[in-house]
């Protein structure tokens, strides 16, 4: 993807923009969006309006903040025509994405939750899963190499309680808990707000005489299954007999 002249503006010269064709400001854009943030790229936050002659801040910004990635101390504020910096753009926009992203989260046999390192993974955008007020739920999200989600949250405020759980093979985690509604949309957004990937929760709202100290920690799994259950009521029965 050659460049007709240079891109950026002159740090060591006061600022001074280079001449910064459209199109060329456009070829800059894109392989900065394509590259990741960990990358010093730019994840696809830039927007693509652009003036003839004219550097934005929001693009000198990310040409500078590339160059003191991979070339520190150089400082020339700009991308030079079949130059190393723009080699290094090509190169690392060039590497293909790990695939879509989604939200994931791990189940038992019994398709109960499980914690983020157990259990077997499945894929959850864009289905339904179902929770209860007393159990915890992990979620994780993959496929973002390019760090495109910013947030993640419920569609309704507060209708869940959602905490950091951490990094595991470089995939950020959740803990879900405690939803206050019935029907609940978590969404994965980018820096301009829009959704990257959903799913849904189905909530099953306890009464709250029925506290967390029922279940088994997290995986939420009640200490009187529907299999000792009636058995416990049989003991019962006979020592009323008795």
């Amino acid at each position: 993807m050659p460049l007709r002249a240079r891109v950026g503006r002159h740090t060591r010269a006061g600022g001074r923009h280079c001449q910064n064709w459209p199109d060329d400001q456009q070829n800059v854009i894109g392989l900065l969006n394509r590259v990741p943030i960990s990358d010093g790229g730019s994840a696809g936050q830039l927007g693509n309006k652009v003036i003839a002659g004219i550097c934005s801040d929001e693009l000198y910004r990310a040409i500078s903040s590339f160059e003191d990635k991979h070339f520190p101390g150089q400082g020339s504020g700009y991308v030079d025509l079949a130059g190393p910096m723009l080699k290094r753009m090509e190169d690392l926009a060039a590497v293909p994405a790990l695939g879509p992203i989604d939200f994931v989260t791990t189940v038992d046999k019994f398709n109960l939750p499980t914690g983020p390192t157990d259990g077997s993974r499945v894929v959850i955008s864009r289905t339904t899963r179902i929770i209860d007020s007393n159990q915890v739920m992990f979620v994780g999200v993959v496929g973002d190499r390019n760090n495109v989600v910013k947030t993640v949250g419920p569609d309704i405020p507060n209708s869940v309680k959602i905490e950091d759980a951490g990094v595991i093979g470089g995939d950020r985690w959740l803990r879900l808990s405690h939803p206050t509604a019935r029907k609940i949309t978590i969404q994965a957004k980018d820096a301009r707000g829009s959704v990257v990937t959903s799913f849904a929760l189905d909530a099953i709202l306890l009464p709250k005489g029925i506290g967390a100290e029922g279940f088994h920690g997290r995986t939420g799994r009640s200490k009187f299954s529907e299999y000792n259950q009636p058995r416990r009521l049989r003991a019962e029965g006979r020592s009323r007999l008795h």
